[in-house]
């Protein structure tokens, strides 16, 4: 299949269940150079795992959905007993997490909103609307406005669509975890809702000034409303047609009214659990926990015990404060011994924030998230020997925000048949053992956004993401990782079927080369998958779209790949292609694409690989070979395919302009018209007389 070099690409593997077996050794290494896109370095290598505080993150039966359309219904969770607050000196405050969006290469993107100018990742800016007008956002007419969030505020727009959101609660108590689902909305043309556009402003009116991760896109959607108040979720939709429409979901937030209950390492048990007189161990708190209640662990404090079971009555809080008597910032460190789950959750809607965990007995399973409505925000966890974050079958919803496995072997997240699970700014990093970042296998709706996953494993690591099992509406946006993301069966002797995934806006950069091995990026063996706006970092190819041997010869169907960046660099080798197309007669479309190779051997560098048996429309795509000289036969082809000089700002991935056109760029205004309405940063498309092509507009 490919001459006579060896590829490794690793999309289908024959694996042991996910049991806990016997821990292959774990080797270290460091990343030489910042986040996602720096080559690992081995230093050495043995079959124990030390485990120590990782000084850096020191301081930090399912309820039914409410249909929305106008007027959700819900009720809050209730209790009694004295307020809470979440912050200051008595709450679980302190950091705010990490997420947003970031620059190419790791770099935040600075805005700042109500500065009186658009700036980059902006909409608008009060009255400054950036020539936008409901028209050129797919409304039929109507009067457009600014959020105070620098969004476009559609809801005075008048169109054909308007979303219809289901959640899975439409009020609760802060930290409030909250997950929308807009797959139902009608008059999306075919009834598509992952090729359509779904926007998603999670504080319209500016609620919470220091919100985090307030801005979505995708058909599925989650986030935590961290202080009380009605919230406004604006959401707005535009079709594969162009067409839009608008709504607005208020969720509504309380403050905890249960009793807290203090635990500090000099506290007794006997105790009556105050600040002055706290409690000593989190299981005497946890017995004496009420509904609505919180529990707080005291910075700075390390609680050692065999493992902890959460599963008092919820709602209910277990997190961390500042003691004035004892100051200090780090987390509150949970010393775990056990090597079967070190923290067991069965508490139905449990708040679990700023803690460290610490598995002095590589736990099997780091915490298992059992409980319905469970959140894990800036969960910190290392020395796991098997899964670190582990959902079962009966868990739903489950969110995991800001959260931080590192210093592990095995899975970072591993869940069967997990429905409705989300997971938005956490990183995954410092691990080995040959396994995944996170596997899914099987399910319904996961939404999985702004991740940071890079395995230390030089060879062995599998996947960064990987979706499998019978597993449908799967969003994927807006992740940094150094391995492969699959939608793929888990070998090639079961008939796993995955279908509706939108990928978007990802960075998939896997930096091992020589030896003469090779990666691929994104590898799909499922159904109806919209890839748009990524960006596809030294991968030898891109995007694979194969057959299987158990699924029907045309189930591997309406696969979209719209304007994304694939860049292999000059002297990283030879036999590299942005598409293989093989095994399958359904049907591929590749459009406003950018293939940038590096390599030398005309025949070894094409566009499309494989012997393509299905349908495949290939338009308006950009080649550029540098190194290659004379006549180049693997360029793309079809109607408005060009070869030319992309004119990337920069192709160093650690910096924020990595990859963005600069002035001159063959591929401005030149892209055919698809349902990719932003680019990779957020930046309405078109800018200029037409789509640019690849996954950045030109932005003078």
């Amino acid at each position: 299949m490919f001459g006579n070099v060896r590829k490794k690409r690793f999309p289908m593997v024959t694996e042991a269940p996910a049991g806990r077996g016997v821990r292959p050794p774990l080797c270290a290494f460091v990343l030489t150079v910042g986040a996602v896109f720096s080559a690992v370095a081995p230093m050495a290598c043995s079959g124990a795992m030390a485990v120590a505080p990782d000084a850096a993150h020191a301081a930090d039966s399912a309820r039914p959905m409410d249909a929305v359309d106008g007027g959700p219904s819900g009720g809050v969770d209730t209790g009694t007993g004295g307020g809470v607050g979440t912050g200051g000196a008595t709450g679980t405050g302190g950091g705010r997490g990490t997420g947003g969006a970031t620059g190419t290469g790791g770099a935040t993107v600075v805005t700042t909103c109500g500065n009186g100018r658009v700036d980059a990742t902006e909409d608008c800016d009060g009255g400054m609307l950036n020539n936008g007008t409901c028209a050129s956002i797919g409304f039929e007419g109507g009067t457009l406005a600014c959020t105070a969030a620098c969004r476009f505020d559609a809801q005075a727009c008048t169109g054909p669509l308007k979303p219809v959101v289901t959640t899975s609660r439409s009020a609760c108590s802060a930290p409030c975890a909250v997950y929308f689902d807009a797959t139902t909305t009608p008059g999306l043309m075919d009834n598509d809702y992952v090729a359509a556009t779904f926007l998603w402003d999670f504080d319209s009116t500016n609620v919470d000034p220091n919100g985090t991760h307030e801005q979505g896109r995708g058909f599925l959607a989650a986030h935590v409303f961290a202080i009380p108040g009605t919230y406004q979720v604006s959401v707005r939709v535009r079709d594969g047609a162009g067409r839009a429409g608008a709504t607005v979901v208020p969720i509504a937030v309380t403050a905890m009214t249960g009793a807290t209950l203090y635990v500090a390492a000099t506290g007794d048990d006997t105790a009556p659990g105050t600040m002055a007189r706290p409690l000593r161990t989190v299981a005497a708190a946890l017995s004496r926990a009420a509904v609505q209640g919180s529990v707080l662990l005291r910075r700075g404090d390390t609680f050692p015990s065999s493992a902890i079971e959460m599963s008092s009555p919820g709602p209910l809080l277990v997190g961390a404060y500042a003691d004035p008597a004892s100051p200090s910032n780090a987390a509150p460190i949970l010393r775990l011994s056990s090597s079967d789950s070190a923290v067991s959750v069965s508490t139905q809607d449990l708040r679990m924030v700023d803690l460290h965990i610490v598995s002095t007995g590589s736990a099997s399973n780091g915490v298992l998230a059992g409980g319905r409505n469970t959140l894990l925000q800036r969960i910190d966890i290392q020395g796991t020997g098997n899964i670190a974050f582990s959902i079962p079958t009966a868990a739903t919803p489950v969110f995991f925000v800001d959260c931080h496995a590192h210093d592990f072997a095995g899975y970072g997240v591993f869940g069967t048949q997990v429905m409705r699970f989300a997971m938005i700014g956490t990183t995954i990093d410092r691990f080995g053992g040959g396994q995944h970042g996170v596997r899914i296998q099987g399910g319904d709706r996961s939404y999985v956004v702004d991740n940071t996953v890079t395995s230390n494993d030089v060879d062995s690591a599998m996947s960064a993401l990987t979706f499998r099992g019978n597993n449908a509406r799967l969003v994927v946006v807006g992740n940094r990782v150094n391995r492969l993301v699959d939608f793929a069966p888990q070998n090639e002797s079961v008939d796993e079927r995955i279908t509706d995934a939108l990928a978007e806006a990802n960075v998939m950069n896997d930096a091992r080369q020589g030896n003469n091995v090779f990666y691929t990026a994104l590898d799909i063996r499922a159904k109806h998958v919209v890839v748009r706006n990524n960006l596809f970092i030294n991968a030898a190819i891109a995007v694979s779209v194969e057959g299987h041997p158990r699924l029907p010869a045309n189930f591997v169907d309406g696969i979209a790949v719209y304007n994304n960046t694939h860049y292999y660099p000059p002297g990283a080798g030879d036999d590299v292609h942005f598409l293989s197309h093989m095994g399958t007669t359904g049907g591929v479309i590749a459009r406003n694409n950018i293939f940038f190779t590096g390599a030398t051997i005309a025949p070894q560098s094409t566009f499309i690989h494989g012997a393509t048996s299905g349908a495949l429309t290939q338009d308006h795509n950009l080649s550029f070979a540098p190194n290659i000289t004379g006549n180049w036969p693997g360029a793309a082809g079809g109607t408005g395919s060009v070869v030319g000089n992309p004119r990337f700002a920069s192709t160093d991935p650690t910096n924020p302009n990595a990859f963005r056109l600069s002035a001159g760029s063959a591929a401005i205004d030149v892209g055919a018209s698809t349902p990719t309405y932003q680019d990779f940063g957020g930046v309405a498309r078109p800018v200029g007389a037409a789509n640019d092509i690849g996954a950045f507009e030109f932005t003078p």
